[in-house]
């Protein structure tokens, strides 16, 4: 009876411990089937996911780090990709980064703050402002695709929440 009751348990181990291994060799997200039929019916993109998380860093400071993921389906939803977020010297990003997953949902390309563009928002030259816009265009024709977005905006000189 006792041997019985070991093999038993040592069984269920050995097969949580083989699934748990199955699962952590790959790192599949956003699989494009495991959107419901629904919502890709004439759809260009999919939000997939988003997280805003604020914490308040101290009196007049405070950061909110976002991470979302889209689904792009098809050429038409292509700027759906595109990250932009403007800022000034009150309101900082920072940490951007971006991953790129295939229709299966393995990652295969990764994008970080090197290749996040940055530029003025007003585009003549006869104008000064301190408003800028980071952006990354995400480059990928190979449809559908999912891309997610990490980055955290600092704001300062907040006087309410």
């Amino acid at each position: 009876m006792k041997l019985k009751f070991v093999i038993s348990i040592l069984i269920i181990i050995v097969v949580q411990g083989f699934s748990t291994f199955l699962r952590a060799g790959g790192d599949i997200k956003y699989r494009v089937a495991d959107i419901p039929k629904a919502l890709l019916k004439d759809a260009k993109a999919v939000v997939r996911n988003e997280d805003i998380m604020v914490e308040i860093k101290s009196n007049g400071k405070l950061v909110q780090s976002v991470k979302y993921a889209i689904t792009i389906l098809n050429k038409n939803g292509e700027g759906n990709g595109y990250f932009q977020h403007s800022y000034d010297k009150n309101r900082k990003v920072s940490g951007i980064k971006a991953q790129l997953y295939d229709e299966s949902g393995k990652e295969f390309k990764k994008k970080g703050g090197f290749e996040t563009l940055d530029y003025a928002m007003i585009s003549s030259g006869s104008i000064y402002d301190d408003n800028r816009i980071k952006a990354i265009n995400p480059e990928q024709y190979e449809y559908p695709y999912t891309i997610e977005y990490t980055y955290d905006v600092t704001y300062s000189g907040v006087l309410q929440y």
